[in-house]
């Protein structure tokens, strides 16, 4: 490795540590595991962020954002998901019966990604989900390329029959 990268890459670690160490809900172990997720994703070329409120990555790959969180109540193993949302609030109730059939077919179709709508009040949100065990991250970062490939094909095969109003 060059000097220079290396530099990079101990500034890196060095600002990361510190952007976790700021009122992370992890425990010390599960800092480490979301640290060596996130390190891993910058130093492959993606558009990563840490949200310290949340403890949660953010990712953002071909113009969607995924949200990376461990459950803070497990310590091990880690009980990892990675996720993309959409807010439906706007959806026309008389659309339910289409948007659940257009789901199970999204989830008939995926091997890892679930889909699912919730809905809390006046809050519509669709969700994309992979959610996991892991026992430490060199696990997790063999997966999360995958993951990520499926999810958006997921959120592709989705709103392209979404948008597609001659699919009943």
């Amino acid at each position: 490795m060059e000097r220079k990268s290396i530099y990079l890459l101990l500034i890196t670690c060095f600002l990361t540590m510190g952007s976790f160490c700021k009122a992370s809900p992890y425990n010390p172990i599960q800092e480490k595991f979301i640290n060596d997720i996130y390190i891993f994703l910058n130093t492959n070329g993606y558009n990563v962020s840490y949200n310290s409120e949340s403890g949660e990555i953010n990712l953002v790959s071909n113009q969607l954002t995924y949200k990376i969180s461990l459950d803070e109540s497990s310590n091990n193993p880690f009980f990892i998901s990675i996720y993309i949302d959409f807010n439906m609030t706007s959806l026309d109730s008389s659309e339910y019966s289409r948007l659940f059939a257009l789901l199970n077919y999204t989830n008939s179709s995926s091997e890892f990604t679930k889909a699912f709508l919730m809905v809390n009040d006046d809050m519509r949100i669709l969700d994309f989900t992979i959610e996991g065990l892991y026992l430490d991250s060199n696990n997790y970062k063999a997966a999360i390329v995958k993951y990520i490939q499926s999810i958006e094909g997921s959120v592709n095969t989705f709103f392209k029959m979404f948008n597609d109003k001659s699919i009943q």
